[in-house]
């Protein structure tokens, strides 16, 4: 005999309050199972997932970043809470591409900064200018406008 059945079998010995109560409560439980699971957010490159950032909205400009620029962004801007330690292997890569000029220039990931100062995407490339003293030409899509003015 199922949850259902007896509950079928019992009701018309209970009284109109109780049955008025475990209606409210199969009601209850209906809509909380029928109620969708939040989407997950689409990051920058379009991607699904679910550690997914926020989508930044907008065409990525090209910006040349000069050693003191990048140190300005990087102390006034903070990092988004679920990023990783920034990792020393790829930050000393390129602080060496940027010293030698080989650096190439990619419009596919820009450096995002969101209108409340995070900065989404583009920290190591930021902290690899600042630490350099050199400059070079990044995609940038800011809202908060620090590096577009």
């Amino acid at each position: 005999m199922t949850a259902a059945e007896y509950l079928e079998s019992i009701r018309h010995r209970l009284s109109p309050e109780r049955q008025e109560c475990i209606k409210s409560l199969i009601e209850q439980t209906r809509i909380t199972r029928s109620r969708p699971k939040p989407m997950p957010v689409p990051s920058a490159d379009k991607g699904y997932g679910r550690y997914a950032s926020p989508v930044l909205y907008g065409t990525p400009v090209m910006v040349l970043l000069t050693a003191a620029k990048a140190q300005e962004v990087l102390s006034c801007c903070k990092m988004f809470p679920r990023q990783k330690p920034i990792d020393q292997e790829k930050l000393h890569q390129f602080i060496a591409l940027i010293q030698a000029g080989t650096w190439e220039v990619s419009k596919k990931a820009p450096i995002m900064i969101t209108k409340n100062g995070v900065i989404l995407n583009g920290r190591h490339r930021l902290n690899a200018i600042a630490q350099s003293g050199g400059a070079a030409t990044m995609p940038v899509l800011d809202e908060l406008g620090i590096l577009l003015n």
